[in-house]
């Protein structure tokens, strides 16, 4: 596959769906819950969607995935303290079994730190979309990143092809 072909992909498919998930966990996260670890399922979630988009948005140094300045040449958004505490926070929270995992709940990132999160990838998602060329800007659709607009049919169709690409493949 070509690197425009890639990144057509990428728009159609791959970051509609780390904004969709991101949105749909967030949403998940106002909910009130049975039980506690159904919520951190939805915050885990969550964590990992922020990460993906932060990372694009703010061209991180891994040269595995593609970046917002893969797209747009000069494309650049910064860290503001409030991410770079939160993404702080996640590290060391949801990322990493690490030895200065915080124990305390005033320490850890929560609701409030997720809805901040999100609503600053949202910004400057609307500021990359907005400034994608013609011929790119015509691959992205608003809908494929609209939680609402995903049935239970879509998901059952996916899974399907996909299970049955599993299956094809592994018994070649």
């Amino acid at each position: 596959m070509s690197g425009d072909a890639k990144k057509t992909a990428h728009l159609k498919e791959h970051l509609p769906y780390e904004i969709r998930m991101l949105r749909y966990t967030l949403g998940e996260l106002t909910k009130r819950r049975s039980h506690v670890l159904e919520w951190n399922v939805y915050f885990e979630s969550f964590a990992v969607h922020a990460r993906n988009l932060y990372d694009f948005l703010t061209n991180s140094d891994d040269s595995r995935n593609f970046k917002a300045k893969d797209f747009i040449d000069q494309f650049a958004t910064l860290k503001t303290d409030q991410t770079k505490g939160t993404f702080e926070k996640l590290n060391s929270q949801v990322f990493h079994l690490g030895k200065s995992r915080p124990t305390n709940q005033t320490e850890k990132a929560n609701r409030d730190h997720a809805k901040k999160v999100a609503s600053w990838i949202e910004k400057e998602f609307n500021r990359f979309v907005d400034g994608l060329a013609p011929r790119y800007r015509s691959e992205w659709d608003w809908d494929n990143a609209d939680p609402s607009k995903i049935t239970l049919g879509d998901s059952v169709r996916s899974q399907s092809a996909t299970a049955s690409t599993r299956i094809n493949s592994s018994a070649v």
